[in-house]
């Protein structure tokens, strides 16, 4: 008599049901880990900046890597802190935004994401020449978790209230 030799196949996983019967399990799609967005705030205001961080920080899919208070720590801080995207406030106190904004993208060609109280359309429309991949008013937090993945995922994105001049 030959002796069969039962191998364990490399199968799909099953489930028994109340029968005795196995039954296999639906194969779930592999599900691709969205890129975690590395972010560098870039804000005058240290309370504002201390929220923005820990708001931020809140979301799993975000990790705030770095925080300036002015132009000249940014671009100290930015190459050790290696973000994929800044958070940029246009008024700071030792050079303009729009400067460092445009420095930034000729350093290091990092998406930026510029937040401001000041929305005159000229300064956004320069902010966009110049690089800027999204534009936020302040006051809108729960709007900047969305713009950040929307820039992460290639789209330009302008605040809502923005939108809603145009």
């Amino acid at each position: 008599m030959e002796k069969h030799i039962h191998r364990r196949r490399e199968s799909l996983p099953f489930t028994r049901l109340h029968l005795g019967l196995r039954v296999p399990l639906p194969i779930r799609p592999v599900r691709k880990e969205r890129m975690s967005i590395r972010v560098y705030i870039v804000e005058d205001h240290p309370v504002m900046r201390e929220t923005l961080a820990e708001f931020l920080g809140m979301d799993p899919e975000i990790q705030v890597v770095g925080a300036a208070a002015g132009a000249v720590e940014a671009l100290d801080g930015i190459p050790s802190a290696e973000p994929s995207m800044v958070l940029l406030d246009l008024s700071l106190p030792d050079q303009g935004g729009l400067d460092l904004l445009s420095i930034i993208r000729e350093r290091w060609d990092l998406p930026c994401l510029v937040l401001t109280c000041q929305s005159d359309p000229g300064q956004v429309d320069r902010a966009l020449v110049l690089g800027a991949r999204g534009f936020l008013e302040k006051g809108r937090p729960r709007e900047i978790s969305r713009a950040l993945r929307a820039i992460r995922d290639g789209e330009v994105y302008l605040s809502e209230s923005l939108r809603d001049r145009e």
